[in-house]
């Protein structure tokens, strides 16, 4: 249940791998961005499975899927890469103990109204 809110509640866990990225990066990129080297994710990874009081094998490999989640291939993760490894390793996890199941996130919706936006002209419908 555990792993499943963390799943859902993705405004939480986004903070809460901010807060911990930026306890734990202490590298910098090419362009003086912060990162984390193997060690840093580690590191933070084991503070997020105590914080979500998730089993602590489920960041277990995360030396393997750090690799793949440098997009950059900086030997470095980033912030927006080390959230959707934190997502996607979860996922994994998720599926592998319980099975699939649909995790529903709570991403907010709105209309286009909502979010400052008009209708000036619909596109394809046809007429004047």
């Amino acid at each position: 249940e555990a792993m499943d809110n963390c799943l859902r509640h993705r405004a939480m866990r986004n903070a809460q791998v901010l807060f911990y990225f930026q306890k734990h990066a202490k590298e910098r990129d090419d362009d003086g961005k912060r990162g984390m080297n193997a060690e840093q994710t580690l590191a933070m990874t084991s503070e997020l499975a105590k914080h979500f009081e998730l089993p602590h094998f489920v960041f277990g490999d995360i030396m393997f899927s750090y690799l793949n989640f440098d997009f950059t291939g900086d030997g470095l993760l980033n912030l927006a890469e080390a959230r959707v490894m934190v997502k996607k390793t979860l996922l994994q996890r998720r599926v592998a103990l319980a099975g699939p199941q649909d995790i529903e996130e709570d991403i907010p919706i709105r209309t286009l109204e909502d979010g400052g936006y008009s209708i000036s002209r619909e596109l394809g419908r046809g007429g004047p």
